[in-house]
């Protein structure tokens, strides 16, 4: 990688901005509600194409246990 001085800058930048890390594909964040309270508490991200629904077992801090949590849209 060749690095260039750019005037008024203290440190190198690179000079090629293609080499940078590519996403992998379209995520989006989703919100975790508590199926006993109803409680939005978490929020996670998640693939957005050919996935089901996500069900996880979390710490509800209104219920003070673990219950099921499911995915909710924002």
């Amino acid at each position: 990688m060749v690095q260039e001085r750019r005037p008024g800058r203290s440190c190198a930048v690179p000079a090629r901005v293609g080499d940078m890390a590519k996403k992998k594909g379209q995520r989006d964040y989703v919100v975790m509600q508590c199926s006993v309270c109803g409680h939005r508490n978490y929020r996670t991200p998640k693939q957005l194409r050919g996935t089901a629904k996500l069900e996880l077992r979390k710490y509800c801090k209104w219920c003070r246990m673990h219950q099921v949590h499911k995915e909710r849209k924002k």
